[in-house]
């Protein structure tokens, strides 16, 4: 759950506007029918359709530095063989389904050669440990995730997979053009830790506890487009949100070094609206701005 909270909170801080008439985003039908009944948070990336952007084009590379290992060991590219990848989490068991070109006839060999351990569960193989595994739900699909939550997709009948109602309209109000997104029916994953009242971290937990639902999706076609809607249990606790957003946006504007101008251009496209109930996060990057951001950062070590 750490890594999926923390891609929420990172495109919570890059976000920009959305048109009110819209068509949906679209999930992979073959993906779709497999999302469990008791998902709460969903995240989805189609790698298809993010490979045709400049900004893609710029990380691939970069950010993907193991890629030619992988390539080699395993018979799979993931610059080239992933189409879509979506990760479903019920707050405890995260399950992610990888669509591609590969084949399994291709990969079960070399995992089998590798000496993955193996177990048989309904007619399909499982490979790894007793926690965590991997499977083949068709010869272009794996699943990756508990053990418990793959064995709980095999067993599942597929008519009661799919978008669970409490997600469907979260997940309706993300653009069809949108190549990443997430939502969530479930408030901010990973707050179910005990913390004392009164700390600061009790405070902060009690604010991101009213939140309710999450909806999140990046475009980056045309540089960086992303947008945020918070909904919470009531317009107090959007008050809270919405303040605490734009203090730490000043802060982080206020810490930007001198030499890291680019920096002050991204916090000042951010915006941070209140409507009743709900806050937004809007901001809107053109390509220059995001390949001079993308051109400091990827000096850095990775």
């Amino acid at each position: 759950m750490r890594k999926f909270t923390g891609l929420l909170a990172g495109l919570l801080l890059l976000s920009s506007c959305r048109p009110s008439a819209q068509k949906s985003v679209r999930i992979d039908p073959e993906i779709e029918a497999l999302i469990p009944a008791d998902t709460l948070y969903l995240f989805d990336a189609n790698v298809d359709r993010m490979r045709q952007t400049d900004v893609y084009r710029k990380l691939e590379n970069t950010v993907l530095p193991q890629a030619d290992r992988i390539a080699k060991e395993l018979g799979v590219d993931p610059r080239k063989d992933i189409r879509e990848v979506l990760a479903s989490s019920n707050g405890n068991d995260v399950v992610t389904l990888v669509l591609g070109t590969f084949s399994s006839s291709d990969l079960e060999p070399r995992l089998q050669a590798r000496g993955a351990p193996r177990r048989e569960w309904k007619g399909r193989t499982l490979y790894g440990n007793g926690e965590g595994s991997l499977t083949f739900l068709s010869p272009h699909l794996a699943a990756a995730g508990t053990t418990t939550a793959l064995k709980s997709i095999i067993d599942a009948d597929r008519g009661t997979q799919g978008i669970p109602p409490a997600l469907k309209p979260l997940v309706a109000a993300v653009p069809e053009r949108d190549q990443m997104w997430a939502v969530s029916a479930g408030g901010v994953p990973g707050l179910r830790m005990s913390v004392a009242e009164g700390s600061k971290l009790g405070d902060i937990a009690g604010m991101l506890r009213g939140i309710q639902a999450i909806v999140l999706g990046a475009d980056f076609s045309k540089g960086l487009n992303v947008y945020g809607r918070l909904d919470c249990r009531a317009e107090d606790d959007a008050h809270h949100v919405h303040d605490a957003l734009r203090g730490a946006i000043g802060i982080a504007r206020l810490s930007t070094p001198d030499n890291h101008p680019e920096l002050l251009q991204v916090y000042d496209a951010i915006q941070v609206t209140q409507v009743n109930s709900r806050v937004e996060v809007t901001g809107d990057l053109p390509a220059d701005q995001v390949d001079r951001f993308l051109s400091q950062w990827l000096k850095k070590p990775l």
